[in-house]
C-alpha cells in the first residue's frame, strides 16, 4: 500500500512545488497516449514534455525553462514515485505476490474506473471528493468500510 499523507516535494525555480498523487491525475496521466508506461518511459529517457505534463497539473504557471533548469535527473526519482503513487503503489513494500490463482488482469482504465466507483458508490463519497482523493486514500477506506460491514453483519467474508 501507498504511503498514505505522503507528497512529493520537488524545487523548481527555487520554490517548492508540491505533487499530490490525487485520482484526477491519475486519470489524466492514463488517457495519454502510452498511458502510464509510456509516462514512466519518458521520464527515464529525462523527457522535458512529460515532466511539464506532470508538474503543471500542480503548478500551471510553471515554465519550460524552470523545469528544465532544475535538472532532468535530479527530477527523475520524484517523478517516478509521483507515478507510482498515482497507480497506488508503494516502493517501499516489498511483500511478495499472493500464492494461489493468479488474479485477472486488468487494464489500467478499468483500475481507475474502479477507485472512483469505489469512493462513489460503495463509500458515498462525492465526485469532486473522490477524484481529489489519492488512490491510497480510497483504498484504504475502502478497506476500513469492508471491515465495518464484517463486523456488522458477522462474515468472516
Amino acid at each position: 500500500m501507498t504511503k498514505l499523507g505522503e507528497d512529493i516535494t520537488i524545487m523548481i525555480g527555487g520554490e517548492a512545488v508540491r505533487l499530490v498523487p490525487r485520482l484526477r491525475h491519475a486519470l489524466a496521466l492514463e488517457r495519454r497516449p502510452g498511458s502510464f508506461a509510456g509516462i514512466l518511459a519518458g521520464i527515464e529517457d529525462g523527457s522535458l514534455t512529460v515532466a511539464v505534463e506532470i508538474i503543471r497539473q500542480h503548478r500551471p504557471d510553471v515554465t519550460l525553462d524552470a523545469i528544465f533548469a532544475a535538472g532532468l535527473d535530479k527530477l527523475r526519482e520524484p517523478l517516478t514515485l509521483y507515478v507510482l503513487g498515482l497507480a497506488g503503489i508503494d516502493p517501499d513494500d516489498v511483500s511478495k505476490p499472493a500464492k494461489g490463482k493468479p488474479q485477472a488482469t486488468q487494464s489500467f482504465a478499468d483500475h481507475l474506473a474502479g477507485l472512483y466507483r469505489r469512493g462513489t458508490g460503495w463509500l458515498g463519497w462525492p465526485p469532486e471528493q473522490t477524484l481529489d482523493a489519492t488512490p491510497a486514500e480510497i483504498t484504504e477506506a475502502y478497506r476500513g468500510r469492508v471491515e465495518m460491514l464484517r463486523l456488522i453483519c458477522g462474515s468472516a467474508e
